[in-house]
């Protein structure tokens, strides 16, 4: 079991990101911490951290190793908890991020699953930064595609639909815009994800996509605050069928038709990181969102 202990020190000191926080996370001295990674190195026969004074990062036979030991310990406490748990309810803590709007529109399904899994708890994270799954500690993420990132799993969980809207008010008495570019003229409530500005994409059937970029006076990062600017008339807002849908039936706000180019849609996925044995908390987690008919059909 030496080993064994070894790996776990391996990965906590990884997680931490230093030998004094793992050894402090471990209740360990942290000379006790250093003996068992060189331990572990002098078994391997391979260097699997960079050391300085300050701080230390993997090596590549440390990042080739790392997954293969998170694999082993994730399958030796599955293995653990089969033996000892008496009732075979999967349990732990998740760690589930995304952009609010998203996790707050999914709020039932996520109630929904504390219900069906009364020992699993989860600890959300409402943000629209892109978080790295192994140095943020998050479990799972939901992120809206098209995806950059080839190093992890992405199942699709469904496609969300955008919308150029604007509140009846804002639009009274003005000549309606009939295509992508004559937004360029107009007041919009622009979003942005860390002082990055995403373009308005537009696709036609004939003529390919389109990228507009908004002007306007206001900015946000918060997506229901931009939602809440267009009900006040501040301007056009580019927005997702889960923060508009309510509101297009109730006519507090417009979608506008430009010609033939629609909104382009995009996919929302669900992320982690890519093991070979997951933990039953976090198959419990897969199958139950990958099935939800809410989250499927919006």
């Amino acid at each position: 079991m030496k080993q064994i202990e070894a790996l776990k020190v391996f990965v906590e000191v990884v997680r931490h990101g230093s030998f004094a926080e793992a050894a402090r996370h471990l209740n360990q001295p942290t000379t006790t911490v250093s003996r068992k990674i060189k331990s572990l190195e002098d078994e391997l026969g391979v260097l699997l951290l960079y050391r300085t004074t300050r701080s230390q990062s993997l090596t590549e036979a440390g990042e080739a190793i790392l997954p293969k030991a998170e694999a082993v310990l994730a399958s030796l406490h599955e293995l653990t908890d089969s033996a000892a748990d008496k009732t075979h309810s999967p349990k732990g803590v998740l760690s589930v991020s995304g952009p609010a709007t998203v996790l707050k529109n999914f709020s039932s399904e996520f109630a929904r699953f504390q219900r069906t899994y009364p020992d699993i708890s989860l600890r959300f994270e409402g943000t629209g930064r892109y978080q790295n799954l192994i140095d943020d500690r998050i479990d799972f993420a939901f992120r809206v595609g098209p995806l950059a990132d080839s190093s992890v799993v992405a199942r699709r969980i469904r496609t969300m639909s955008n919308f150029v809207v604007a509140s009846p008010s804002f639009l009274e008495g003005k000549s309606m815009p009939s295509h992508p570019m004559d937004l360029a003229n107009w007041p919009c409530i622009r979003s942005h994800i860390a002082g990055f500005e995403a373009p308005w994409v537009f696709s036609h059937t004939n003529e390919g996509s389109l990228q507009v970029q908004p002007s306007g006076n206001i900015a946000s990062d918060d997506l229901t605050l931009c939602l809440e600017m267009a009900l006040e008339g501040m301007g056009l807002a580019y927005l997702s069928d889960h923060l508009v849908e309510r509101r297009l039936e109730d006519q507090s706000l417009v979608s506008l038709t430009l010609g033939n180019w629609e909104p382009v849609s995009r996919d929302l996925f669900l992320v982690y990181q890519e093991k070979t044995y997951l933990p039953p908390k976090s198959r419990a987690f897969i199958e139950f969102f990958s099935n939800s008919k809410t989250l499927l059909h919006g």
